[in-house]
């Protein structure tokens, strides 16, 4: 009988021990994002940091990283990681209407196009690796040519700039090819948009 009210006090002390923290205990000790790459670092190197889980912030009903809607260029990249990985992302921080723009001369406009029209986005992540992703290629087993990013920094706009790309086996860039495109993302309503593609 003893060793019964034993049992059941220990096991009274484990599940009050088991008890969720308070908001603000989870609060603080919910861990840091880790930091974004820097534009300038290669983008073979920030692929692997791609993949990694990130912790994530409400905007919305949407979960973005922590920092993902702030203005510095490390924040844009986890945001790009996001919008890139997750298609609730992209069909929330898209412009209604994307305005398509020549790549050699963007102030000249080509035109616009509704979201349905735009077709898929064109960089990805495959095998951990940054890709130009093909839809009329998606039964094809052949693998995705891989892309040079290059990060523009504009104030309230950030361009990406991607080129079709090949690499050494250490990640270094052997060659660019092919037509170079771009995605102008605007900062508005506290995060960042899709609102045109340079073409």
């Amino acid at each position: 009988m003893n060793q019964a009210r034993i049992a059941a006090s220990l096991l009274v002390v484990v599940l009050s021990a088991c008890k969720a923290p308070a908001p603000a205990e989870s609060a603080a000790a919910a861990p840091a994002a880790v930091p974004a790459q820097a534009a300038a670092v290669s983008q073979g190197a920030a692929s692997a940091e791609a993949s990694k889980p990130q912790p994530a912030i409400a905007a919305g009903k949407i979960e973005l990283t922590e920092g993902a809607c702030n203005k510095t260029e490390d924040d844009f990249w986890s945001f790009f990681q996001d919008y890139v990985n997750r298609e609730d992302v992209r069909a929330r921080y898209t412009a209604p209407t994307i305005e398509i723009r020549s790549y050699a001369d963007p102030k000249k406009v080509l035109g616009s196009e509704a979201v349905q029209g735009n077709g898929a986005f064109k960089i990805g992540l495959v095998d951990n690796m940054w890709s130009y992703i093909e839809p009329s290629r998606a039964d094809d087993d052949t693998p995705y040519d891989r892309v040079e990013l290059d990060l523009r920094n504009q104030g309230d706009f950030m361009r990406m700039n991607f080129s079709k790309a090949e690499y050494a086996p250490n990640d270094d860039l052997i060659k660019k090819f092919g037509a170079p495109g771009a995605y102008v993302f605007q900062h508005k309503d506290n995060c960042w948009q899709l609102v045109q593609e340079l073409r």
